[in-house]
């Protein structure tokens, strides 16, 4: 049996290893892994866009390598990018050695990483010179939150979700799993903890429009009322000219409440949100949240789409009910859609049902996602970029949105 003594000062060992980036493993190569899945790794949503003294001219993009620990903790990072923006960099990085991520794995263990992630340098804030007084927060206050995230030229998700005191009420337009309008009850402490946190930003003395001279991006609409005095700011790429960063923090933060992700990813909570509203799960509509969800990799959701009672047999548009018409086609012979999420660690491959729609998909679909689209709209300073198709999608030619 190994001595307790010998295995703490192996643990020591190995974290003061994780501190030495310079010096430890040099020769070592590390697992890499690319931006898009870095990403669905930070334990909160680093700012992409760092308003940076003396910069003033739009946004300007690095790309940057990080050395992650097996803790989660960025130990080092490089950068490259034009040499002019270059200059910048020694004024970000402490910045971005903040950041921390959950740790990354192989086969089931945390490792040190290479890791790509990328900022954009923006101009400074431009903060609030004259002061609006919020309406007070009082403990009987009717508090009401929307955020309307408009589509773009690409596959931006284009959505409006409004909180209030008791419920999430949300609204796909496009580019999502749960397309149409879908509710669910809302947690009242979260509503009223994101409501003090809008005012306390100073969100009533913003201005009202913070617009880029730029195209083809989508539009940011935050609102609230508050015992009917409402405050709107409207972003169109605002860290181009001055909007403060908290505005788009505040945007994230009521994604988070609303827990949007579960309607435009497929991610955890989708079912049980749709069984609450009496969703119809042997509609046309389910049909295409499960291949959406499989495209995705959401493997718990898949399972318990077809738990819920998604027929197999494809449904003809003759079988659509009013307000389908923009669904998905459902071709699981014909794309094998399900594969991807079969293919998974703890896939559906058991699964009966799901084995048998994986099993004449071709190979090909395993392949490495690409990240040009997320690059591509990161260069315009764009947050929320539309994650490239997926690798069944690509494997046939066909978005990940389709």
């Amino acid at each position: 049996m190994r001595h307790p003594l010998a295995a703490c000062a192996a643990i020591l060992l190995f974290g003061l290893r994780s501190l030495s980036p310079a010096t430890y493993q040099e020769n070592q190569k590390l697992p890499q892994f690319d931006a898009q899945v870095a990403t669905k790794h930070e334990m909160t949503p680093h700012r992409w866009n760092i308003p940076t003294q003396g910069f003033n001219r739009g946004s300007e993009q690095l790309h940057l390598t990080l050395i992650v620990s097996p803790f989660g903790d960025v130990v080092d990072a490089d950068a490259t990018g034009d040499s002019q923006v270059m200059k910048f960099w020694p004024k970000l990085k402490d910045a971005v050695l903040e950041w921390k991520y959950r740790p990354f794995e192989v086969d089931g263990k945390p490792v040190r990483a290479e890791v790509e992630a990328y900022i954009n340098i923006v101009p400074p804030e431009k903060l609030p010179t004259q002061h609006t007084f919020p309406p007070p927060l009082k403990n009987d206050s009717q508090i009401t939150i929307t955020l309307v995230r408009t589509g773009c030229f690409g596959t931006c998700p284009a959505y409006k979700v409004t909180l209030t005191n008791k419920q999430v009420t949300f609204e796909a337009r496009s580019f999502a799993i749960a397309m149409g309008v879908h509710h669910a009850d809302a947690d009242e402490d979260e509503v009223r903890a994101i409501a003090k946190r809008i005012i306390a930003a100073d969100f009533y003395s913003m201005d009202s429009v913070y617009r880029a001279m730029v195209t083809d991006n989508p539009t940011y609409v935050l609102s609230i009322s508050v015992d009917g005095k409402e405050k709107q700011v409207e972003d169109y790429v605002g860290s181009w000219v001055g909007m403060p960063a908290i505005i788009s923090d505040l945007e994230d933060a009521v994604d988070k409440v609303a827990r949007t992700d579960r309607w435009l990813q497929g991610s955890e909570g989708l079912v049980d949100s749709l069984k609450d509203e009496e969703f119809d799960f042997t509609t046309f509509q389910a049909q295409a949240m499960l291949k959406q969800a499989a495209l995705r990799g959401q493997v718990a959701t898949v399972k318990e789409l077809l738990d819920a009672g998604v027929v197999q047999t494809p449904l003809t548009p003759e079988k659509k009910k009013q307000g389908e018409e923009n669904s998905d086609p459902f071709q699981p012979l014909v794309y094998g859609f399900l594969a991807p999420a079969a293919a998974q660690p703890d896939g559906p491959a058991s699964h009966a049902r799901c084995h048998h729609q994986a099993a004449g998909a071709d190979a090909r679909v395993h392949g490495r996602r690409s990240v040009g689209a997320r690059r591509a709209q990161a260069r315009r300073g764009v947050r929320h970029a539309q994650r490239a198709p997926g690798p069944a999608a690509a494997a046939f030619g066909r978005g990940g949105f389709r």
